[in-house]
């Protein structure tokens, strides 16, 4: 792990700035540091084409010409518990005309609604909250829709197992029931659906999936972080070198056209969330927003947190690697590049390249 620079200072802007690999306006994008976020700032230095570049991470450069100092602490995005997602997520709800109003006053007084939530189409709301006519989700915008009338997603509590505070006993296996309708034990007790079994001395009744270590990619040193994702068992582990140090479930692609690519990759960006859109044409339409935790290792292939579905150790996906919110912020927390304090999406640069990927 890379040493931290020492920070100088915190500065805030009104608008985005983009910080880049040299001091230097074409230089190559690095990162993005949100609208009203503040931010480190860990040096300084003199080039053409802005009065004072940053440093604002190691090798990521930002122009402050037009940002403000600030007593504020920076923080890591998205704001709020770490332990909860950053939303309410909620979608058409069959039967139920899903209206959208312009404002809250505008719904209390009975104004009709401005628009509809469309099919394939999940919404984020930045809150719930009580009206003088029930509950409503309110957007960003200032639109609500009353609650009533939407399917809110209620996320999986799903985790998987933390090996260095929950290591496994010598010869032991891990492995979670995946029958929907659960697993029965040797002694006729029932598993839950995703519960972790035991396979000695007697494995329950009912499909299971085990983990199957794998041996560290060519060119990982032993003391990097990487991952490995199996899909015959859909799993997914953090290694750093040839120790195992997180493992979990998750939900790869379906097959066919929705199947996940198999190989070797390198993270190309981390993004504190993401819409996701079907190409236009998709015989199966989606318009996801605001995914959570996401980090590409192909083009339109990424880990993600998923919030609208809890079927982790089943395939589910158009061909990402889904994670349960919890184990997607986890998972995203130990991959490179590092996302500083205040910054929304970061890609690698030549000091702080993308953790290394293997599906298989």
């Amino acid at each position: 792990m890379m040493p931290q620079l020492a920070a100088l200072e915190a500065r805030v802007s009104e608008v985005e700035i983009v910080a880049r690999a040299e001091p230097r306006g074409r230089a190559a994008p690095v990162g993005i540091i949100a609208a009203g976020e503040p931010f480190f700032v860990h040096g300084h230095a003199s080039a053409p084409g802005c009065g004072d570049w940053g440093e604002v991470d190691r090798g990521a450069f930002a122009c402050l010409d037009e940002t403000t100092d600030t007593t504020d602490a920076p923080t890591h995005l998205p704001r709020g518990d770490p332990n909860t997602l950053p939303y309410v997520y909620a979608r058409l709800a069959r039967g139920l005309p899903g209206p959208i109003y312009a404002s809250l006053a505008d719904f209390e007084a009975g104004a009709p609604p401005v628009a509809r939530f469309e099919p394939n189409h999940s919404y984020h709301f930045l809150s719930q909250q009580p009206s003088a006519r029930g509950e409503v989700l309110v957007a960003s915008d200032g639109h609500v829709v009353p609650a009533a009338k939407a399917e809110i997603y209620a996320p999986s509590a799903f985790a998987g197992r933390d090996l260095i505070a929950d290591p496994l006993a010598e010869g032991v296996a891990l492995a979670w029931c995946i029958e929907p309708a659960g697993c029965t034990a040797s002694d006729g007790a029932m598993l839950a659906f995703q519960a972790q079994v035991a396979l000695e001395p007697v494995p329950p009744k009912g499909r299971v999936r085990r983990w199957q270590p794998a041996p560290r990619p060519i060119g990982v040193s032993d003391e990097e972080i990487w991952l490995d994702v199996h899909l015959a068992q859909q799993t997914l582990a953090v290694y750093r070198g040839d120790a195992a140090v997180f493992v979990t479930l998750v939900s790869a692609g379906v097959g066919g056209e929705y199947a996940t690519p198999r190989g070797t990759f390198r993270i190309l960006d981390k993004l504190v969330e993401n819409d996701m859109i079907s190409l236009p044409g998709a015989e199966d339409e989606y318009h996801v927003e605001r995914v959570p935790w996401v980090a590409h290792f192909k083009p339109r292939y990424a880990l993600h947190g998923a919030y609208w579905h809890g079927r982790f150790g089943l395939p589910a996906s158009h061909g990402c690697v889904n994670l349960s919110p919890m184990d997607a912020h986890i998972v995203f927390d130990l991959l490179r590049p590092g996302l500083p304090p205040g910054w929304r999406p970061a890609w690698p640069t030549k000091d702080d390249a993308g953790t290394a990927i293997r599906v298989r």
